[in-house]
């Protein structure tokens, strides 16, 4: 595929159902029965409550402003960290409670058998985490080593560099561009990107 470019300024705020809070759609593929395959986008929480059911789908957040946010999952409660994902099924039960007001999210969905994903959040230096069970880095539907189907950096704070081959994009702040490959990134001081990997399952 040709890579895409994805301005911060082409997206459109939908509400959510339930009123609390506002997302913004970075991208997303097509999946069988017109359903979504993978998809990418930010979210502002201005309130707490429940988060819209999604079955068969696997979920990853990442707390994106310093002010908190707690998960309670059927039952089960995890304390968001910035910058670090979480993974988690999308048809549990699950409601938001904010520790500090407003805040925002990053969110990658996949349908589960389908897509796999992997979230690495990098700054200027490296890696802002080092990864969890939570967020695994080898799904077990695909096979280990494969490189990505799909490759979406997303400028999450400053500027950042990204070059492929001969190609190179400037991604200001909540830019993207969705690739074929791993590309090189370069974030500037300060700055913080999500390099989201997406797989395509072979049992698909």
């Amino acid at each position: 595929m040709d890579p895409v470019f994805l301005p911060a300024s082409g997206r459109a705020a939908q509400p959510w159902r339930n009123g609390g809070g506002l997302t913004r759609e970075v991208a997303a593929g097509s999946g069988a029965g017109g359903d979504f395959g993978w998809r990418v986008s930010l979210a502002e929480v201005e309130e707490p409550g429940p988060f819209s059911v999604f079955p068969e789908v696997d979920r990853t957040i990442v707390l994106l402003s310093a002010a908190g946010m707690v998960l309670q999952i059927e039952g089960d409660q995890r304390e968001l960290v910035r910058w670090e994902p979480f993974r988690f099924p999308g048809e549990a039960a699950t409601e938001a409670f904010l520790a500090a007001g407003p805040t925002a999210d990053l969110n990658v969905m996949v349908r589960r058998g389908r897509w796999a994903s992997e979230v690495q959040i990098l700054g200027h230096q490296g890696p802002l985490q080092s990864g969890s069970a939570d967020s695994p880095a080898t799904p077990g539907d695909r096979v280990t080593g494969t490189a990505p189907s799909l490759c979406l950096l997303l400028a999450l704070a400053g500027p950042t560099q990204v070059r492929l081959g001969s190609q190179g994009w400037a991604l200001e702040a909540l830019d993207a561009v969705v690739l074929d490959a791993i590309p090189v990134v370069q974030p500037a001081a300060e700055s913080v990107v999500a390099v989201i990997s997406l797989w395509q399952l072979l049992s698909w």
